[in-house]
């Protein structure tokens, strides 16, 4: 019989392997990569002619916009790998990590990893998908498809509701993460070069411009559940279309593609700093 702990060690062991970590940052990087896009495509919506069909400014559109490239399949399931193993870190660090603190923040702790890793595991699905030639709906589709479900019954619109307003609260977490620079504790302690105050700047733009295009995403499903009308509700690519409607959208679309851009670069750096 193993002993009590052996498992638990046996999964920090390899969490704390050297090839682990190294395809765990890669996915930190796929992360960035796709923060980039967006802030691309969403740049493209705010200042395109309209002759043409753009990506949807989501992970989705992003990720079909990487298929498109040369040996993008290849990238494509290379990013797959990692977000896959970024995404079990994060879950064996819910489950066996050994957070400090109280037992409120140990808890806290392990929510926000294992809510990290089921989100990375998911979006390593997503891109699966998009290789294998599934997955071709966007985000602002399968969001009015899950609106069309909920609306269908008051008990299902109250609950559509109140996830509008749990995104809205996610996203008002983020702002202040950003603004309050909580975003440095992924941060290791011994990150003194000059590349220091790039990361921490492009995590407070980051994180703010993230959270706000998220406050949209929740009004949207709000919008839909109240109005009885899931074409109301929208993803990401949603949000930022909506945005872009409004007067002076164009530019204030571009100021949160460039929040975009901020976080992917901080993705970057994280891949670089952050404790793993």
């Amino acid at each position: 019989m193993p002993e009590p702990g052996s498992i638990s060690d046996d999964v920090q062991s390899v969490r704390q392997s050297r090839p682990v970590e190294v395809v765990a940052r890669a996915g930190y990087v796929t992360v960035g990569i796709l923060h980039l896009l967006i802030a691309w495509i969403a740049l493209q919506i705010a200042f395109g002619d309209g002759s043409g069909e753009s990506e949807d400014a989501d992970q989705s559109g992003a990720l079909r916009e990487i298929a498109a490239q040369p040996a993008g399949g290849v990238m494509l399931w290379a990013a797959a790998v990692a977000l896959t193993m970024l995404g079990l870190w994060q879950l064996a660090e819910a489950l066996f990590g050994g957070q400090a603190g109280s037992r409120r923040a140990q808890l806290v702790a392990k929510g926000r990893a294992a809510g990290k890793g089921v989100v990375h595991l998911t979006l390593a699905v997503t891109t699966a998908g998009i290789v294998l030639g599934q997955g071709q709906d966007s985000g602002d589709e399968q969001a009015e498809e899950g609106a069309g479900i909920l609306t269908g019954s008051v008990p299902g619109r109250v609950l559509l509701f109140a996830i509008g307003l749990g995104i809205i609260g996610f996203a008002l977490y983020q702002v202040f993460i950003g603004i309050t620079q909580r975003f440095q504790r992924v941060l290791r302690d011994d990150m003194h070069d000059a590349l220091e105050p790039v990361v921490k700047k492009t995590g407070t733009v980051g994180y703010v411009a993230r959270g706000l295009a998220l406050v949209i995403v929740g009004l949207l499903t709000c919008v839909a559940a109240v109005a009885d009308d899931e074409d109301e509700a929208g993803g990401m690519d949603g949000a930022l279309t909506t945005l872009a409607q409004q007067p002076y959208g164009p530019w204030l679309l571009a100021v949160v593609a460039v929040g975009f851009a901020a976080f992917g670069l901080f993705s970057f750096g994280r891949a670089r700093y952050g404790t793993i």
